[in-house]
């Protein structure tokens, strides 16, 4: 199974959040990852330590301009992290870029939903060997 860890930070950014990421394979700008090969994966979005003490996780969608639900089989959300299982067979959805808005808020404001820009996970790192 392949661990995908992300690091998130959230900075304001005048009436806007600026949000990067950090973690092997993962664009900082964009959040953008390549996963490595066919096998399943396991992706953690975990907001930085500094992001931590101002902002939370309150829940994650599949992104409208990149929604392939196929092969998603669980996400679990709690206030620091996102975990999402995605099984990547090859065949279904074969290089469909997939991508999910995450949504973070302040602490204490439900009202003020933080959505992040759309990190895509590209599901094409080519050939999936032959079985042996």
């Amino acid at each position: 199974m392949n661990i995908i860890e992300a690091i998130v930070t959230i900075k304001p950014n005048g009436s806007e959040y600026d949000w990067t990421y950090s973690g092997t394979g993962i664009n900082p700008d964009t959040g953008m990852i390549t996963l490595p090969n066919h096998d399943p994966t396991q992706i953690t979005y975990t907001l930085c330590p500094a992001t931590q003490q101002s902002y939370s996780f309150a829940f994650v969608n599949l992104s409208t301009a990149h929604a392939v639900t196929r092969q998603i089989t669980s996400i679990q959300i709690n206030a620091t992290s996102i975990v999402i299982q995605d099984e990547n067979l090859p065949g279904r959805t074969e290089t469909t870029p997939f991508g999910f808005l995450l949504i973070a808020r302040p602490h204490g404001e439900i009202t003020d939903p933080i959505v992040s820009p759309d990190p895509v996970v590209v599901n094409d790192p080519g050939p999936r060997p032959p079985c042996e």
